[in-house]
């Protein structure tokens, strides 16, 4: 009989450690696939090395290569959420200051995008832009100074994928990368 209870106690100690190690390697796995994507979107905006461990540049080797530095200032608090700044590019939008809207971009894509926006109005297209984007975002996942918001609309009954690309500049506020 008693050797039947350690024999049923070794099986419990067994299952449990079993468990355990499960549970300890989903989280590792986890947190491994969170950084292999971060780690991908840096590599494909040229901020990162192309091969592992995927080393961040440095501030002074992207502005050598003409990039923008801003990607890199996970540390710096955050002083505008992307939720504030994706508020004041959709009103701009409603109340047609484009220079306002461009200004939610980054430094970059200003100039490119003011010009886009002018364009699309000129088209007649600037409110079914408006209508397409969400009246607001919330709850936008941050990690790192990069992050996506992504959403659907619906049009003739298909619907459609869209994301929104955040990066955070030296001052702490997150503005458009990409629309």
């Amino acid at each position: 009989m008693k050797n039947k209870n350690n024999k049923n106690k070794k099986i419990v100690t067994i299952i449990i450690f079993i468990i355990i190690f499960g549970i300890l390697f989903y989280w590792i796995g986890v947190q491994a696939n969170d950084w292999w994507e971060l780690r991908k979107k840096y590599v494909e905006r040229g901020l990162a090395e192309d091969h592992f461990p995927y080393r961040l540049y440095t501030a002074e080797e992207l502005a050598e290569q003409g990039k923008y530095p801003e990607s890199l200032y996970e540390d710096v608090p955050t002083r505008v959420r992307p939720e504030e700044t994706y508020a004041k590019f959709r009103q701009a939008l409603i109340d047609e200051n484009f220079e306002k809207a461009a200004e939610c971009f980054i430094e970059e894509y200003r100039k490119e995008w003011k010009d886009a926006l002018y364009e699309i109005k000129e088209q007649g297209y600037l409110q079914e832009m408006i209508e397409d984007l969400p009246e607001k975002i919330e709850d936008v996942p941050i990690s790192g100074s990069l992050t996506e918001y992504e959403y659907i609309t619906s049009k003739e009954g298909k619907n459609y994928f869209h994301v929104i690309s955040f990066i955070k500049n030296k001052e702490g506020d997150w503005l458009i990368e990409d629309l």
